[in-house]
This record gives structure tokens, C-alpha cells and sequence, in this order.
């Protein structure tokens, strides 16, 4: 009787173990599996405004959990440069771009980071990053006034990009900040012709 009271003793402190270690891999597995986003159509340059699984309240529970340390930093991340000359100090001239420009204005869902990770980024309504850039309209197409420059050269339209750091969402479900690259402007590049061509 002895021996089959202790049997029974051991057999039931392994299961409860073996039941309450598989509780917390499962709940582990499913915090883990909340903060990966899932491959989704991005916008332009792999900045996500959409995303139908972003978890909205978690990252608000995420947020109020952690107001002190971020919860002042809400706002404008990055914006083209304006000229503060003033208009009475310059004198009349006519300025345009080399490149075709647009200006567009977004609060990212998903990105990827410096490292190729796709992470969610932090944009609720108490907490919004927004990015402000422009982009090529005539990508990869010649700049204004190409016929100005020599014949062994051509000019073409090039992206710039710059990185940014943005508040993000750990795998694990953490908040951290982390470092995206994101367009800035576009840019008028010129290169030699091959002279064999």
C-alpha cells in the first residue's frame, strides 16, 4: 500500500508538472506569435499603413504599462527641411526641383527594420509617430534639364533614404525602440556613359 500511495504521489507531481510547463510554453508561444506580424501587401518602400491583424489594444496596454518612459514622445518623427529664409530677404526667383517630387504624409503600422525584421510599430491614438517625406514621381527616369549636361553623361531620378528611429514592438512584446529606413526625398543623379555602347 506504501508503494502504490508514493506511485500514485510521483506520478501526480510529474503530470502537474508536465501540464503546467506546457500551460506556459503555450503562453509564451502565443505572446510571441501576437508580435510577428504576418506578410501583408506594404505600401510604398515597405511602410505599412494597414495591417488586419495589428494589435491595437495590446499596444495600448503596452503603452500605459510604460507611460513614463514613452508616453511624452508622441508626434512628428520626420519632415522635409523648409527654407526659413524669409520672402523679403530673397530676392524674386523661380525655383524647381531637378526631379519630380511628392509629398506624403503617414503613421506606419508595420515596417522593416535595419536588420530585415518586420515589426509593428507603436501608432495608436494617444501615440502617434508620423513620417513625412517625398518620393520620385519619374523614378529612375532623366532629370530636368538632362540636354544641358555633356552627351557622355545622363542624369535619372534616385530615391534617398535616412533612418529613423521609431518605437516598436519587440517579437516578445516588448516595446523598444528600433531603427527603420524610410524614404527622405528624391535626388538628381548623373553618370558616366559607357564609351562602348
Amino acid at each position: 500500500m506504501y508503494l502504490n500511495i508514493s506511485t500514485f504521489c510521483i506520478t501526480l507531481s510529474f503530470l502537474l508538472v508536465v501540464v503546467f510547463s506546457t500551460k506556459t510554453q503555450k503562453s509564451a508561444l502565443l505572446t510571441k506569435r501576437r508580435f510577428i506580424p504576418k506578410k501583408t501587401v506594404c505600401d510604398l518602400n515597405q511602410l505599412c499603413t494597414n495591417s488586419t491583424a495589428y494589435p491595437k489594444i495590446a499596444i495600448k496596454r503596452l503603452l500605459k504599462r510604460n507611460k513614463k518612459q514613452f508616453g511624452y514622445l508622441a508626434g512628428s518623427v520626420i519632415a522635409p527641411a523648409f527654407d526659413f529664409t524669409s520672402d523679403i530677404l530673397r530676392a524674386p526667383e523661380i525655383e524647381e526641383n531637378m526631379c519630380r517630387t511628392k509629398k506624403i504624409s503617414m503613421t506606419p503600422k508595420v515596417a522593416f527594420d535595419i536588420k530585415k525584421n518586420r515589426k509593428y510599430i507603436v501608432n495608436v491614438e494617444d501615440f502617434q509617430q508620423i513620417i513625412t517625406y517625398e518620393t520620385c514621381v519619374d523614378l529612375g527616369e532623366s532629370c530636368f534639364g538632362n540636354s544641358a549636361i555633356p552627351n557622355d553623361f545622363e542624369t535619372l531620378c534616385k530615391q534617398a533614404y535616412t533612418v529613423v528611429r521609431l518605437l516598436s514592438v519587440t517579437h516578445t512584446g516588448k516595446l523598444e525602440y528600433s531603427y527603420f529606413p524610410v524614404p527622405s526625398t528624391c535626388v538628381c543623379s548623373y553618370r558616366k556613359l559607357n564609351d562602348y555602347g
